[in-house]
């Protein structure tokens, strides 16, 4: 009878909760940059660091099935016990491309990206063309807004772009990450 009336049954879509103080910061951010030509975003470089696992476990996957049929192979989704595997990558782009992909050995600390900011970030700006010009963008992390990983971007960036609370669906390189993760689940990985 529901079918009938045009309702199916669908797993919720997830949207990360944002305050109401948050929402009036994001619009301010976006009025802020609103007037900014395509070319002032061309020495922006964007980083982020993202953990990619070979079972994926995030979400529930739907299959329509008849009685006694979940068992089948098509209706199963592999798991295996904590999920199987996962390495957590930083990454930079910018208009000009993708550079350093680092990988992260562990749980993620202020010191240890610091660390990857000072290898990394000054060489990829190179690479890109923008080593003196480019504006910095990275998320509210904590670790990222830690004290000496703030001393060190104001004294090492040309330019750093502050970004609002809850910021991480303004970084350009999410795509990226989306885009990868996407291609990564075609690939048989062990």
């Amino acid at each position: 009878m529901l079918r009938n009336r045009g309702y199916h049954g669908r797993m919720t879509r997830k949207k990360p909760l944002v305050s109401e103080v948050n929402r009036k910061k994001r619009l301010e951010f976006a009025n802020s940059n609103i007037d900014k030509d395509e070319a002032w975003w061309n020495d922006v470089i964007f980083v982020d660091e993202s953990p990619f696992s070979v079972f994926s476990q995030t979400g529930r996957v739907m299959v329509w099935s008849k009685v006694k049929e979940d068992m089948k192979i098509d209706n199963l989704q592999p798991a295996v016990k904590h999920g199987g595997g996962k390495v957590m990558v930083w990454g930079c782009l910018s208009a000009a491309g993708i550079e350093e992909l680092v990988f992260i050995y562990g749980n993620m600390n202020k010191e240890q990206y610091l660390q990857i900011l000072k290898e990394n970030l000054h060489k990829s700006a190179k690479k890109l063309g923008i080593h003196n010009t480019f504006k910095f963008n990275q998320d509210n992390d904590p670790k990222n807004k830690s004290h000496i990983v703030r001393n060190w971007v104001l004294c090492n960036c040309p330019k750093v772009i502050n970004t609002f609370p809850q910021s991480p669906d303004s970084n350009s390189i999410e795509n990226l990450w989306n885009e990868l993760n996407r291609r990564l689940r075609k690939v048989p990985v062990s």
